[in-house]
């Protein structure tokens, strides 16, 4: 459907003068005619009005030319010499030559108007666009820019901006000359990631779409660009696959888990059904010492087994049932710690010393002090044969990072065994007391409180137990 064209003021005017010109040529017409006596110069003025209709009002300038003729063929009807072919063919030439006039103006118009109705879309999208639109020179400099664009890189105003080199707002400008290389290549890009910088120095992940400008002979003069911010849709893919990774590394340990749980019960539980076949048998020989004996072992391991059932549910209610973290003063955590164990430290004989200066931490109180507890019975257990054991708790800053340790005298360990210990039951040594969770359980709650613990021991050498905690 072709658009309509509403009149304005300009029309009228030209109205106005389409109508002075058409009575002035009729005019002169009749004058030339009757006064001057011939009918061929006059014509030639015809043309003035039909081009003026065609330019201005396209097609309908044939009414124009028709009348024209019209009075064409009545002046030469009515003047010496008398009628002829020419005077018909020339008033057919005046309606052909509006026609085609007005045609081709009505085809320039209307590509005028689709090109005006473009520009107007594209500005207003260019203006309107959430996403950042860059329209650059090809020697790199910005020629203009929208308000989005503006926002994303903080500055005051488009004039800021502008006066910016592109390639000074990549992260690696180098990165720019290879963007450009693909442009020219391809004649666009889409989706080219890149990092940019924004005017306070900070870094924003983007995707930049771009397509080549030419001028009217082909040649490259710029590129259109647009700009998409990625920075938070990347850093949610980046936790995404940090979680899928802390759940396969919570998947693996469960399996090792459940693994040594079903492993380390099952123990105590052959132990129970083995002595429970030699009671049976020992009591229809009524043999009483071995009964008391079977008996013995049974209830040994089935010790055992609570204490395994309780160390199990202990550290797995670690991180579901906890207290609010509080911020406190470490050093206060050590001394409710060697208060609940001071009849422990004083029949074991072992010297303990502490730092005078812990910083504050943001912990779950109560079960820091459980740490502790555990890390300071775990010392006075392997002390071994040490004539002056000593333990000695304090912290020290390595690289910035605040390092909580509790370091004794002691047996020490072997560097194969420093990752093994935090293993759910696992002993060095088979024949020490415990079910071997102790290290698990501590090693859980450090975790959940958002740090890390690791070993620092050598063979004979004493052991020191490090471990990091959210410092305030």
């Amino acid at each position: 459907m072709k658009k309509e064209r509403s009149p304005n003021i300009k029309l009228d005017k030209n109205i106005i003068v389409l109508h002075f010109t058409i009575v002035a040529c009729v005019i002169l017409a009749f004058y030339v005619a009757f006064v001057i006596r011939t009918t061929v110069v006059y014509t030639h003025l015809f043309y003035i009005p039909i081009i003026l209709a065609g330019m201005w009002y396209y097609k309908k300038a044939v009414y124009v030319a028709f009348g024209l003729g019209v009075v064409h063929i009545l002046v030469t009807f009515f003047s010496p010499p008398p009628l002829s072919i020419d005077v018909f063919g020339r008033a057919v030439i005046f309606i052909v030559v509006a026609y085609v006039i007005g045609f081709v103006s009505e085809q320039r118009a209307e590509g005028e108007d689709a090109l005006r109705e473009s520009e107007e879309k594209y500005s207003a999208f260019f203006k309107t666009s959430r996403d950042p639109v860059f329209i650059t020179s090809k020697e790199g400099r910005g020629v203009d820019v929208n308000d989005a664009a503006v926002e994303l890189f903080g500055y005051e105003d488009r004039d800021e901006l502008l006066k910016v080199n592109v390639p000074d707002l990549y992260k690696n400008p180098e990165e720019r000359r290879r963007h450009t290389q693909l442009i020219d290549q391809q004649g666009f890009t889409k989706d080219f990631a890149v990092n940019l910088r924004r005017k306070d120095g900070s870094i924003i992940n983007t995707l930049i779409s771009s397509v080549i400008k030419k001028d009217g002979n082909g040649n490259v003069i710029g590129y259109h660009e647009t700009i998409r911010d990625i920075t938070e849709r990347k850093r949610m893919e980046e936790e995404r696959e940090r979680i899928f990774k802390d759940i396969e590394v919570k998947n693996s340990e469960m399996e090792r888990f459940v693994y040594t749980v079903s492993h380390d019960l099952r123990s105590p539980l052959v132990t129970i059904q083995g002595y429970t076949e030699l009671l049976r048998k020992d009591i229809e020989r009524n043999e009483t010492e071995q009964v008391k004996t079977d008996l013995k072992y049974i209830a040994n391991a089935a010790t055992t087994m609570d204490l395994l059932l309780k160390d199990t549910l202990q550290l797995s209610r670690i991180g579901r049932v906890t207290n609010p973290p509080e911020d406190v003063p470490f050093g206060e955590i050590v001394k409710e710690a060697l208060e609940l164990i001071a009849g422990h430290i004083k029949s074991s004989g072992v010297d303990v010393s502490t730092a005078n200066d812990f910083p504050t931490v943001h912990v779950d109180r109560m079960r820091m002090r459980e740490v502790l507890v555990n890390l300071i019975e775990n010392s006075i257990n392997y002390r071994g044969e040490q004539p002056s054991p000593e333990i000695n708790i304090g912290y020290r800053v390595d690289g910035g990072e605040t390092v909580f340790f509790v370091q004794d005298n002691g047996i020490g360990m072997d560097k194969s065994q420093h990752k093994k210990v935090f293993d759910l039951f696992y002993k060095v040594d088979k024949s020490s007391k415990g079910t071997g969770a102790g290290l698990a359980i501590v090693k859980r709650i450090i975790e959940v409180q958002g740090g890390r613990i690791w070993i620092e021991s050598e063979k004979g050498k004493g052991c020191t137990i490090c471990f990091t905690l959210p410092i305030v």
